[in-house]
């Protein structure tokens, strides 16, 4: 996690000198650090920089948090609603760059995590439908809040950071893999000064 956190901040480096974006971050992945640590913000976004996946067995998402001990502890998509509920007010945003964020049941289109997430009061929230890579996740996030930063809708961002993925290659396909949610029509959830 150390070096996608390190490529985050070189991908936010720009937006951050310039005072449009600050970064904080929870010195471990527990629930108890990131409980406590909702009674700090208010936090605009939440950027999860970890493993996720989609569990057919209970219908849900999950993300992967680590326990007291270090462990790999699986927390339901419904549970980080409640997580997130802590915050005041709850963040507007939330980029999971991890995989299957997006992926739900074919009988149950809540059941993924950014849907749940949406559901349960968020915002929006940018999910990857699909493995992502390093490289392109780096430009997403570049591209992604870069646009953030400059007064862009969160449509518009989300489509900033699909195009930084495609100077990646001439040859991929990952920027199909970034997709949102959101919960109403408001495509601008900040007022950038």
């Amino acid at each position: 996690m150390d070096k996608e956190k390190d490529h985050l901040v070189r991908a936010l480096e720009r937006p951050v000198s310039q005072g449009t974006v600050e970064l904080h971050w929870a010195s471990a992945a527990t629930w108890a650090e990131l409980h406590g640590m909702l009674f700090g913000g208010p936090w605009h976004v939440v950027h999860f920089i970890g493993h996720g996946d989609f569990d057919p067995a209970h219908d849900e998402g999950f993300l992967v948090l680590a326990d007291d001990d270090g462990r790999a502890r699986r927390v339901a998509a419904h549970r980080m609603v409640d997580l997130l509920r802590q915050g005041n007010p709850m963040p507007r945003l939330v980029v999971l760059n991890s995989c299957a964020g997006a992926q739900a049941s074919s009988s149950d289109l809540f059941s993924g995590t950014a849907a749940a997430l949406v559901r349960g009061g968020v915002s929006a929230v940018a999910a990857m439908q699909y493995e992502i890579s390093d490289n392109a996740a780096i430009a997403f996030a570049r591209g992604f809040y870069t646009a953030i930063a400059h007064g862009r809708g969160i449509d518009e961002a989300l489509s900033s950071g699909r195009v930084a993925i495609l100077g990646t290659s001439d040859h991929t396909l990952e920027w199909l893999t970034p997709v949102l949610y959101l919960r109403g029509r408001d495509m601008n959830l900040f007022a950038v000064h």
